[in-house]
Parts: C-alpha cells; structure tokens; sequence
C-alpha cells in the first residue's frame, strides 16, 4: 500500500469542503485581521506533523496583540436567596 500524501489529502479535503460549502473560510467567517485567520488556520491544519501546538499558538500574534477580556464575574449572587414563605398547611 502506498504511503498517503497528507498534504494532498488536506488539500483534498479543503476542496470537498469548499465545493460542498460553496464558500472558503474566510467567507464564512468574518475576520477581523489577518492574524486572526491565521490563527484559526494553523489551529486547523489536517496534518498534526505540521500544526502548531498550544504552546506555539499561545505564542501567535494574534494572542500577543488581541485584547482579552476577563468576565465580570460580580454579577452572580454572593448571598443564598431568601426562602420562599411557607404557604397554608
């Protein structure tokens, strides 16, 4: 049996994916800016030989420049709520 050709196979599977969606990925997802579409690029290459690993990715312009936000996490309750009354027995 032959030895696959990840490169082609990814290219393969890009194009089905691009004739069964109709679109490419940066028509279906709006970028901001390019490291961005980078990024999510190199997070979903086929061949794990050549895609980037979170320690990489951490390092990514993207990461380096994006401003990132924390959530607000005062907005749940510190306090149990109050119970409810107890109605006739």
């Amino acid at each position: 049996m032959e030895e696959m050709d990840l490169y082609r196979l990814n290219t393969g599977v890009q194009t089905l994916l691009s004739l069964a969606l109709g679109k490419s990925l940066a028509d279906i997802i709006n970028f901001n800016n390019s490291a961005e579409e980078a990024l999510l690029k190199s997070m979903l290459t086929y061949d794990p030989a050549k895609r980037k690993t979170a320690r990489e990715l951490l390092k990514s312009n993207y990461l380096k420049t994006a401003r990132l936000t924390t959530p607000d996490l005062t907005a749940f309750p510190t306090e149990e709520p109050p119970e409810a009354e107890a109605g006739p027995s």
